[in-house]
């Protein structure tokens, strides 16, 4: 969308003009020499091109200010270019300026590297054992892209540092919500970064294993522990209960899987038994002597 005031403008070195503002500058505080150009465009081409060339070296030269300033914000910038460069034609002064923003760019990717950094060694510092902070030393903003480079390098490194960090918690945490099984956790501080992440990924399959164990052991245990099997089939329950055990202790998932159905059976089993004697309560029927377990294992 045009700034206001832009739209009646049609001569060629308004548009130019118009195009630096738009990359360069504040269209309305450039509103007046604008308008001026706009009018000198119409009847003196020669007044108008001066203009023109009075504005363009203007926005390049403020152009050129406002990327100084902003790469002396950082510390590790310690030569910046000379502000002026007398003989310099406009076109060789614009080009500068291209290499001066991308020189802030690559500024800016070391700040937020360092900041990543930072946040990285933070995280990791309590488990790992970690390389001294790396800060780099000021360069010349002409070295800035091998500088973002560098700071890159230790971006990743530390990030890899945080991850080794967040895994290890992260397995610790799950380790501990184990109630009948153990599982030795490795210690990787002073293991390489790569070395470390392999080794926690290798336990935290054997922790999950042995959570997926233990779940299928509760399951299992809460069901032969009902109560109706424990009204009507409580020796089958018990001796079901006890080969629950040792399938756990033996981490044998798949006799736990064949436990499980014969735990389902049996308390089909005695559900179906426990309706029935409620029937006969209701009916007045005295239920059968000879204790529980009537009928048979799975009825």
């Amino acid at each position: 969308m045009r700034p206001a005031g832009f739209v009646r403008r049609v001569g060629v070195l308004a548009r130019r003009i118009e195009s630096l503002v738009r990359r360069h500058g504040d269209a309305t505080a450039w509103q007046a020499e604008l308008d001026r150009l706009a009018a000198l465009e119409g009847h003196d081409e020669r007044a108008a091109h001066a203009l023109f060339l009075t504005l363009k070296a203007r926005l390049i030269q403020q152009r050129r200010d406002d990327l100084r300033e902003a790469l002396a914000r950082f510390s590790f910038v310690a030569e910046l270019p000379p502000r002026d460069l007398p003989g310099e034609s406009l076109e060789r002064l614009d080009r500068d300026n291209v290499r001066l923003a991308h020189a802030l760019d690559h500024a800016r990717a070391v700040d937020a590297d360092l900041a990543s950094s930072d946040a990285a060694r933070q995280e990791a510092a309590a488990i790992r054992q970690l390389p001294a902070p790396w800060r780099p030393a000021p360069v010349s903003w002409q070295d800035l892209r091998a500088l973002a480079a560098e700071a890159a390098t230790w971006r990743r490194r530390l990030g890899r540092e945080a991850r080794v960090a967040r895994l290890a918690v992260g397995l610790a945490r799950d380790a501990a919500r184990l109630s009948e099984l153990a599982v030795d956790l490795p210690e990787t501080r002073d293991l390489p970064a790569e070395a470390a992440l392999e080794v926690l990924a290798d336990a935290r399959e054997r922790v999950a294993a042995a959570l997926q164990l233990e779940a299928a052991w509760h399951a299992a245990r809460r069901d032969v522990r009902h109560s109706d099997v424990r009204a009507h089939r409580r020796s089958a329950g018990r001796a079901l209960e006890a080969r629950l055990d040792e399938a756990l202790v033996a981490r044998d998932g798949g006799a736990l899987a064949g436990l499980a159905e014969d735990v389902a059976r049996l308390r089909r089993a005695a559900a179906a038994q426990a309706e029935a004697a409620a029937r006969d309560r209701r009916r007045g029927v005295k239920p059968p002597r000879g204790g529980d377990d009537l009928g048979g294992m799975y009825g």
